[in-house]
């Protein structure tokens, strides 16, 4: 086993995300966190007394991800249609990095066997990305930048599902449907 360091604690993050975005919360064990970095459970333990604990900072952590690449005066500078892109790159992401799906659509599919704790932080998650994307496509229908019937939130919801779901059913027929998906998104928002 190896020595444990000041960075087990991120380490583990890293795997369990990695583990959570492939198999599901409920479809990794520490067991395999621990088999993957040569640590006891123990070691998870005393970082992670539950389970839950560890999916917690997974999704604060991504919570805190997405809010810093908000707040980047790269991304505020962006055009619409270049900070559109880089939004779909984020979910791109999972497809080029893991082959898996979003971490908002693996807790949202994990939704009702997941302790209170993490249905509350995921509701936080996904009322985040909804939140920046019904403000982005507003100010961008205000600017005249994009066009789409009903309201930015209606639009919003389109979009985010239709993200979560390109990636799912990417994974699943190994197809470009994700960039597909996001051709056409594009298309539909289209002055």
């Amino acid at each position: 086993m190896k020595k444990l360091t000041d960075s087990t604690k991120n380490k583990i993050i890293d795997v369990g995300e990695k583990l959570l975005l492939k198999n599901g919360f409920n479809g990794f064990s520490y067991a395999d966190i621990a088999l993957a970095l040569g640590i006891k459970k123990s070691s998870i333990h005393y970082h992670f007394p539950g389970k839950a604990d560890l999916g917690l900072a997974i999704i604060q952590r991504a919570r805190q991800r997405f809010s810093g690449w908000c707040e980047r005066r790269e991304t505020a500078a962006m055009a619409d249609w270049d900070k559109l892109d880089r939004f779909f790159e984020i979910y791109r992401h999972y497809l080029t990095k893991s082959e898996s799906v979003c971490l908002s659509g693996a807790m949202q599919t994990d939704f009702t066997t997941l302790p209170k704790s993490m249905q509350e932080e995921t509701k936080g998650l996904v009322s985040d990305l909804l939140k920046w994307m019904d403000n982005f496509l507003d100010k961008g229908r205000k600017r005249g930048t994009f066009s789409f019937p009903g309201t930015s939130r209606d639009q919003a919801v389109v979009v985010l599902a239709v993200m979560q779901g390109g990636l799912q059913m990417n994974r699943v027929l190994d197809s470009p449907i994700f960039d597909m998906a996001a051709a056409q998104i594009r298309c539909l928002l289209k002055s």
